[in-house]
């Protein structure tokens, strides 16, 4: 039996690493912009071609923590699912559910890196997205696909409550899109749901002024048991059910490049979940993850494995406190 079966996209993220920021660009953090000159020529320290996408970074996240894992993902015939075939493989992630359809491309990104944050330009192909049989498992981590995903998820939620499994819910753009009620049957069946802020407030139609806790009861009333909600460097928030959950950054990490922070922070939690934690103990599990993510370049070099985590554990005290 399974523990951890992953549903997503996977993509080639073509990394574009810029040191001379300040020379061409203009960063406006307070209004999330960067600015560069039109037609302009950037140069471009080094490149990094790394397969990836919410759904490998948060299996691969998986495999490395001890957890039995598999992929359920749609490619192209090309080199690039050649690519993902071979590094999920060295991963030890299950490939029951890899599929390569021919006469069709993977997914390819472009990742501009500036300054510890990322910009990217993303190309998703058009893809008839069918969920496979899929055998008995502990977890299913559902996470970001492109449009015309939504139509696996009345099998998937059929799936989920006949065989008694946890559901984590992390949408990705396109799944926000559809707002709760293209969403409603997943969501009553979601055991873990979790957003950034922003996409909380956009996904509930509220206000930017909403305190926290109010966020949480208008996401719970959606149906899902536990929440979590990230807040970039003011950290994280959690709801269990019953009690609510805040925790702080460690603000000494160095941060060299922020794609798949998100991701190994879901997939930290959700693994510490599926290991019997409590949600206290899993944020800060999946903050270790975090930061150790954010130090490289790509989402998936600094996951930990299950002595990266005892080892995080031992050198920082930080932990969630109720509010």
């Amino acid at each position: 039996m399974l523990d951890f079966i992953v549903i997503g996209d996977t993509t080639l993220d073509v990394f574009l690493i810029v040191h001379e920021y300040k020379v061409m660009f203009d960063i406006k953090r307070e209004n999330k912009y960067l600015c560069m000159n039109y037609a302009d020529k950037v140069p471009v320290d080094s490149i990094k071609e790394i397969i990836a996408g919410n759904a490998p970074n948060a299996v691969v996240a998986g495999s490395r923590a001890g957890l039995r894992t598999a992929l359920v993902t749609q490619m192209g015939d090309d080199q690039t699912a050649d690519l993902a075939e071979e590094m999920l493989e060295n991963e030890r992630v299950g490939l029951a559910y890899f599929q390569k359809e021919p006469g069709t491309k993977s997914n390819y990104s472009t990742v501009i890196a500036v300054d510890g944050e990322r910009t990217i330009l993303i190309f998703h192909t058009k893809r008839k997205y069918k969920l496979p049989k899929l055998e008995p498992t502990k977890w299913v981590y559902l996470t970001s696909m492109a449009k015309g995903s939504e139509e696996i998820f009345n099998d998937l939620a059929d799936y989920v409550v006949k065989n008694k499994v946890k559901l984590c819910y992390q949408p990705g753009t396109f799944q926000l899109r559809l707002k709760p009620e293209k969403s409603a049957k997943i969501l009553e069946c979601t055991e873990l749901f979790v957003v950034n802020r922003d996409e909380a407030i956009m996904y509930t139609d509220s206000k930017s002024d909403i305190e926290i806790k109010q966020l949480f009861q208008k996401i719970a009333k959606l149906g899902p048991k536990q929440i979590v909600i990230t807040d970039g460097i003011k950290g994280s928030y959690a709801w269990d059910g019953k009690d609510y959950w805040q925790m702080g950054i460690i603000k000494e990490i160095p941060r060299k490049e922020a794609t798949g922070a998100g991701d190994a922070y879901t997939s930290g939690i959700a693994i510490s979940l599926a290991k019997g934690f409590d949600m206290a103990t899993a944020m800060r599990r999946a903050h270790f993850n975090s930061s150790s993510v954010i130090q490289f370049v790509g989402g998936q070099e600094g996951l930990l494995t299950k002595n990266g985590y005892e080892k995080w554990g031992k050198k920082y005290k930080i932990k969630a406190e109720k509010f």
